[in-house]
């Protein structure tokens, strides 16, 4: 009877280790998203069955103790069949200083209101936390995802070391983790050092999915040649791409990004 017990008890103590099931929410996001930023973007050539929009709506600035939208203030004109949601960038004000719980609980505030006054079926966070920042974050993300309703996905982004060797997103509640393979900075040698060894992964239990930039062909070549922007190697590089345009979107930039990611 003791070697049972002990035998039912390993076996319930592997059950709770067990990894979560990944988040399916953002499965029914098409296989590329275009990010609409800070430019006037009239988007009726997009093909609504490939393509959704991750809109701009607004710079979230976290203060001391509160915290502040700048919503957007360009055009954004799409097809009704096109498939849109918002994308919030939150910064801090006081940049030599973590991030207050109060802060980031207003932040929800301002998500959650906006989530629900456009009835957006998805939601994401673009925000660039700080190693000191990072513990307030994931409650933020917690009680976000507890929040908003059940069906909203909630997506972020995560810079490319996030998704390689410095992985702690691990038990983040979230539906998608972006890695930004753009706009790198010094580590961007590091990083694809490290493709060499290992996929890009942000170790969450949820899809994973990777932003590139049509304004930086150099790295985007690197990307292409590490397998990570081809269509046969999706699975390799996640569900779905995310691509960025510094000088907005046109019908002959769009049918260009369509040849790179359908090669």
């Amino acid at each position: 009877m003791r070697i049972l017990s002990i035998m039912v008890m390993l076996a319930l103590l592997t059950l709770s280790g067990c990894e979560p099931e990944r988040s399916t929410r953002c499965d029914s996001l098409p296989p590329l998203v275009i990010w609409s930023w800070t430019s006037d973007d009239r988007l009726q050539f997009l093909n609504s069955t490939k393509t959704a929009v991750a809109y701009y709506a607004g710079t979230i600035m976290l203060g001391r103790s509160n915290a502040t939208l700048l919503r957007r203030r360009n055009a954004l004109v799409l097809n009704a069949s096109t498939l849109s949601f918002p994308v919030f960038r939150m910064e801090q004000a006081h940049v030599t200083e973590p991030v207050s719980a109060a802060s980031f609980d207003q932040a929800l505030l301002i998500i959650k209101d906006y989530v629900e006054e456009k009835h957006a079926r998805f939601v994401q966070i673009d925000f660039d936390a700080r190693e000191n920042d990072r513990a307030a974050y994931l409650i933020f993300l917690k009680n976000l995802r507890a929040r908003l309703p059940a069906n909203v996905g909630i997506s972020i982004t995560a810079l490319a070391s996030w998704c390689l060797d410095d992985k702690w997103l691990n038990h983040a509640p979230i539906d998608e983790s972006v890695a930004m393979m753009f706009s790198m900075g010094p580590g961007k040698n590091d990083a694809f050092s490290a493709m060499r060894n290992q996929r890009i992964d942000s170790g969450a239990a949820s899809a994973q999915s990777v932003g590139v930039s049509i304004n930086e062909v150099e790295t985007n070549s690197l990307l292409h040649k590490a397998g990570y922007l081809q269509k046969e190697d999706r699975l390799r590089c996640g569900p779905r791409i995310y691509a960025f345009s510094s000088l907005g979107w046109n019908a002959e930039r769009y049918q260009n990004l369509l040849k790179e990611v359908e090669k």
